[in-house]
């Protein structure tokens, strides 16, 4: 987990080429393994003396393309520009995202036929079923200097519930097949609205929200779509030159197809301020460089890059960066011989074409606050397809292929 907005003063390979004129002065990376530059923001009186061989060492080793953080928590990214990957320069509509079905045998776009009115059924009832979140006067992220509006919330948040209870008992040309994948959803809507009732609970004893608290309720909102949630404990490792790297993320979507595990998305959770990313997201262009630290892409990038070999995408991994309730949703795309290059040289140079196409580019979204309304419902039916293709294979829509 790493801070939205940092003090870091590193600037991208784009952004040095553009202020060179084409001629790149690439620095490696700070906070760097086995000796490597570390910025320290102590005074100088603090630093312990240096021998001339140390500051040789540490000269040549900043000169050393190869020399990578081993943790991809510590990259930035100049670091992943260096690999050949790269942030797109323009947001892309959530809708291109439904494209990754061509680079999986176990997706299905658009679904059709009984696959497509259930997916329909699920949207609209659940949208109707989110929709009493605006009876919430208060966001979770909401600073306030009194207990009581918590409190009252908490309390919003049963009658809620009890809500959503006769919602679920009213009658409808439902058949059973449907009726079965709206009870396994309920459950776990239920579920995120008491996890609400609980961080209201937390802010009611005046305690600040952290990013596990966020981490948790971004599970519970996704859960309510069939996502299978995992908190990563295992780590991806990936060869880079002559180091091995090495990633932990923060959460990831899982599923069975049929054998084994497959990650279906990897999710970076980051602190910061939503208000401010509402603000840049309102933008017609979003760019995320304006938005996210380049530490946060930089770790984000790499988690991306770590999870390639596992993702049920061919050559594609799926992602999510999620600061507070505001979620961007990604995708990294690039070629098994971009991925050769990489673990051979450890560095690649600049934009890699391949066969006439780019490889390395990370396409992103603007971001949603699944907490409101207007945003939530742009995404539902995304997740919901995400989520039907995650669940065991009995209950998987079956493809209709033409």
């Amino acid at each position: 987990m790493e801070e939205l907005f940092s003090d870091d003063d590193e600037t991208s390979l784009e952004e040095k080429t553009t202020k060179t004129g084409g001629n790149v002065s690439i620095d490696t990376p700070k906070d760097l393994p086995g000796g490597c530059s570390r910025r320290n923001r102590s005074s100088e009186n603090d630093m312990p003396a240096l021998s001339l061989s140390s500051i040789s060492n540490s000269k040549r080793r900043r000169n050393d393309p190869q020399c990578l953080p081993r943790s991809v928590s510590s990259w930035t990214r100049l670091c992943t520009e260096r690999l050949g990957i790269f942030y797109n320069n323009k947001s892309a509509e959530l809708t291109d995202f439904y494209t990754l079905s061509e680079r999986s045998f176990a997706f299905d776009y658009p679904l059709k036929e009984e696959n497509k009115r259930l997916l329909e059924t699920l949207v609209q009832v659940t949208e109707e079923k989110l929709g009493m979140a605006r009876k919430l006067n208060w966001s979770v992220t909401e600073e306030a200097t009194q207990w009581f509006p918590f409190l009252e919330e908490s309390a919003r948040c049963q009658d809620i519930l009890s809500d959503l209870h006769a919602i679920a008992e009213k009658k409808e040309d439902w058949s059973a097949h449907t009726v079965q994948y709206l009870r396994r959803s309920h459950y776990k809507i239920e579920e995120f609205f008491m996890q609400l009732q609980k961080m209201y609970l937390k802010r009611k004893d005046g305690k600040n929200l952290t990013e596990s608290d966020f981490t948790e309720l971004l599970a519970g909102f996704t859960k309510m779509f069939f996502i299978n949630v995992e908190e990563v404990l295992s780590e991806r490792t990936m060869k880079i030159g002559n180091s091995t790297v090495s990633s932990i993320p923060d959460m990831c979507f899982w599923a069975q197809y049929p054998s084994p595990l497959y990650s279906v998305a990897v999710v970076t959770v980051a602190e910061g301020n939503s208000e401010e990313m509402k603000e840049t997201g309102k933008q017609n262009r979003f760019d995320i460089s304006a938005a996210v630290s380049n530490r946060v892409l930089g770790q984000h990038a790499g988690e991306l890059l770590l999870e390639v070999g596992n993702s049920v995408f061919r050559n594609v991994t799926l992602g999510i960066i999620c600061i507070q309730t505001m979620i961007i949703f990604t995708y990294l795309e690039i070629s098994p011989k971009h991925l050769a290059l990489i673990e051979e040289k450890g560095e690649i140079d600049c934009r890699l074409e391949i066969n006439e196409k780019r490889s390395g580019i990370i396409h992103y979204t603007k971001p949603y606050d699944f907490m409101e309304e207007k945003d939530r419902c742009e995404i539902l039916e995304f997740l919901f397809w995400i989520g039907l293709h995650s669940l065991p294979v009995d209950y998987r829509p079956k493809p209709v292929r033409v």
